[in-house]
């Protein structure tokens, strides 16, 4: 599966699809030929045969591209609708998660208590919270060990610990043996969840692909090159290869010795925004 956003251009895709036909047409000539010993019928069962197998490979691809779409959509979705939890309370964070979790959990009865969801699963009770942190960081022991505590004080008997990333290997050899019983979900797993409860628009789609092109505008490159706290490196790299032009007196140490001085001067020149109000 291609990344997301990403596809072949028209001019390649009909390339490879002529390439296609022509490859299938001789093979199916080849083969006609030998059972017919004869020009014309083998020519036309060969352009009868290719057709059809085109057709099937159409419909195939076409189903194909429905599960492709489908399932980008909702990992794209899922991925929102988890970063989305970031800045949410901490009870609308758990109350998104326990509508999540009733795709695969038989939930109901679902209260806010303090920085959680309060839920029935039968005849026991759920305490249902969220980790929110950025998904660069794994959600250690201390947070887990903070839910566990919130649980306990509800007098919960099932205690769902979900996190907006992953979970630490501490945390999870953690949890085994503590009361009550724990379970914790990390990013993937609430990225599928919520995947299927809210795949990706079209309008989100398009959105995230304006801002996708965007990172490559020429004033944002032009940001990170002349970047003032890379000075010291293009320095450091210039004055190295000027050595090496020195010690060795070959131009392919002097052209890029002054490409990285050249750059220092740049930086030099490039103003320092100040923080404003």
């Amino acid at each position: 599966m291609q990344p997301p956003l990403q596809s072949p251009t028209r001019l390649a895709g009909r390339i490879d699809r002529l390439g296609l036909c022509l490859l299938l047409l001789l093979a199916s000539f080849a083969w006609f030929y030998f059972a017919f010993t004869a020009l014309l019928p083998a020519a036309l069962s060969a352009v009868a045969m290719t057709i059809l197998i085109l057709q099937t490979i159409r419909l195939f691809e076409k189903r194909t591209l429905t599960k492709r779409e489908k399932a980008l959509r909702q990992r794209i979705g899922g991925e929102m609708a988890v970063d989305s939890l970031l800045l949410q309370t901490p009870i609308n964070a758990a109350s998104n998660v326990a509508a999540w979790l009733t795709q695969t959990l038989s939930l109901s009865d679902f209260l806010p208590k303090g920085d959680g969801v309060l839920a029935k699963y039968g005849q026991d009770s759920v305490f249902i919270s969220v980790i929110q942190q950025h998904a660069s960081t794994a959600a250690g022991c201390d947070a887990t060990l903070a839910a566990i505590r919130s649980a306990r004080r509800e007098n919960a008997d099932i205690c769902i610990i979900c996190s907006t990333s992953d979970f630490s290997q501490e945390a999870l050899l953690l949890v085994e043996d503590l009361s009550p019983k724990t379970r914790l979900l990390g990013r993937s797993g609430l990225i599928q969840m919520a995947g299927v409860t809210a795949p990706a628009t079209d309008e989100q789609l398009r959105s995230l692909g304006k801002r996708r092109k965007q990172k490559f505008r020429r004033s944002l490159i032009q940001a990170r090159i002349l970047d003032p706290a890379k000075k010291k490196r293009y320095l450091f790299y210039g004055a190295g290869l000027s050595l090496m032009y020195l010690l060795t007196r070959q131009l392919i140490h002097l052209i890029p010795a002054l490409v990285c001085l050249i750059l220092v001067a740049l930086c030099q020149r490039k103003r320092k925004h100040r923080f404003t109000i």
